[in-house]
């Protein structure tokens, strides 16, 4: 599972701080919940207007109730909204309320998480 350590370079990178790392493997205002540093909940509905037209690099997290690698990666999700408050958008979809924007990524196992 990923952690906030292997996470951080690829979002400074994002934010034109670092240079792009080398992947080893596969690998507007700000939204509510962005400045207090939670992760923001997207759906099919908003998922364009809080991630692709935010103006700020954005890190979703395609995850699911059900899925316990998902409850695993969460507090990672969870500190990086944290450290990335108003900086970048930190975005949780849930993929069993929300498949047209899973299915739109390509998303077909979770936890996935994908960079803006």
């Amino acid at each position: 599972m990923p952690t906030a350590a292997m996470l951080r370079p690829w979002v400074e990178y994002l934010l034109g701080r670092g240079p792009k790392p080398v992947s080893k493997k596969r690998a507007a205002p700000p939204p509510e919940g962005a400045a207090s540093g939670r992760p923001v909940v997207v759906n099919d509905g908003n998922f364009d207007a809080v991630v692709l037209q935010s103006g700020r690099p954005a890190l979703v997290d395609f995850w699911a109730a059900w899925c316990h690698p998902c409850r695993m990666v969460a507090p990672v999700v969870e500190q990086l909204a944290r450290d990335y408050a108003g900086r970048a958008v930190i975005a949780k979809l849930d993929v069993d309320s929300n498949p047209l924007t899973a299915q739109r990524y390509g998303v077909q196992s979770i936890p996935t998480l994908l960079l803006f």
